[in-house]
């Protein structure tokens, strides 16, 4: 993010409790997100590891995805 790239969630993050989803896939994650969760006190995330991080969309994986909705369109 700091680079100007846009990160892009592969999986469910999910805090519990209330376990409701902060992020889905294919959501862009933003700084705001990043500093709700960071402010977060429960006991648990479902769908993340702080020793591994968020798990993102490669930039391989985006423009693959973009050149084929290009090709449809």
């Amino acid at each position: 993010m700091a680079e100007g790239r846009n990160l892009v969630s592969s999986s469910f993050i999910i805090p519990y409790p209330p376990d409701f989803p902060i992020l889905v896939p294919g959501q862009v994650v933003s700084s705001e997100i990043l500093k709700f969760m960071r402010a977060l006190d429960v006991k648990e995330i479902h769908g993340y590891r702080p020793d591994l991080g968020l798990r993102i969309f490669t930039e391989a994986a985006l423009k693959r995805v973009m050149a084929g909705k290009i090709h449809k369109a």
